[in-house]
Parts: C-alpha cells; sequence; structure tokens
C-alpha cells in the first residue's frame, strides 16, 4: 500500500511510502493512505514544482478519496495558508541594503561595497537614497 509522509509541524506532503504494513507511529511524520488517483495528482504537481512540497490542503481539494480519509464526517474544509503567501520569502536585495545602512549609519560606499559588492557608484546611491 503507498502512503503519503505529511510532516505534522508543516502539513507538507514530504514523500511517499511503499509498505505492505502500516508504517510506524511517529511524533514528526503522519502516514496517510493514497490510492492511485490521488498519487497521480501528487506527481503532477511535483512535475509542476519539482522543488516544492505540496501542502496536505491543496491534493484533499483535488481528490475525492483523500478527502473521504481526512475527513469522514464531510465538515468544510479551508485552506489556512494560500501558496501565493507561502512561496515568497526572501527579502529584496535593496530591503537587505537599507537594513544594513540603517544599523551602520556612518559607513561609507567603500564599506558598503566591501560589504554587498555592489560597486562604489551603486553605493553612493543606496546611501543616498537611505541615509
Amino acid at each position: 500500500m503507498n502512503y503519503f509522509i505529511l510532516h505534522r509541524g508543516s502539513n507538507l506532503v514530504a514523500g511517499i511510502l511503499s509498505a505492505s504494513v502500516p508504517p510506524a507511529r511517529s511524533s514528526e511524520y503522519k502516514f496517510i493512505p493514497a490510492n492511485d488517483k490521488t498519487l497521480n495528482i501528487y506527481f503532477k504537481f511535483k512535475s509542476k514544482h519539482s522543488d516544492l512540497c505540496p501542502d496536505l490542503g491543496e491534493l484533499i481539494a483535488k481528490s475525492k478519496h483523500l478527502q473521504d480519509v481526512m475527513n469522514p464526517q464531510s465538515h468544510s474544509l479551508q485552506p489556512t495558508i494560500l501558496r501565493e503567501g507561502r512561496e515568497s520569502f526572501a527579502p529584496s536585495r535593496e530591503a537587505v541594503i537599507a537594513s544594513w545602512i540603517e544599523v551602520h549609519p556612518k559607513a561609507d560606499e567603500h564599506d558598503l561595497h566591501e560589504k554587498f559588492g555592489c560597486g562604489v557608484v551603486a553605493a553612493k546611491a543606496y546611501l543616498n537614497k537611505w541615509l
């Protein structure tokens, strides 16, 4: 039988496990039975987003089998976090440089260039903008 490996803390599907017996209980992971149609949905997601793990809610929204397994009483389910909000966590380069300038107000363009390798002219422009 196939199982989704669900990370309990993040609610992300970390992978798939094939086993003839149910997996042992884990405090960090939960194992959810997966049928062929649900696996196809998972593989289709992974083919489009190979570097991301799908949220269980995304798979539930597309799979009747998974809805029945996770919500046998058919309660209304709402996604908690939309994918668009989760994907961009890295701050922009300009925001990083602006926060560094705020912490180092006496720095000159040479210090900024040495720290970020942006060139002296660009460093001077950053300093003029953020000081």
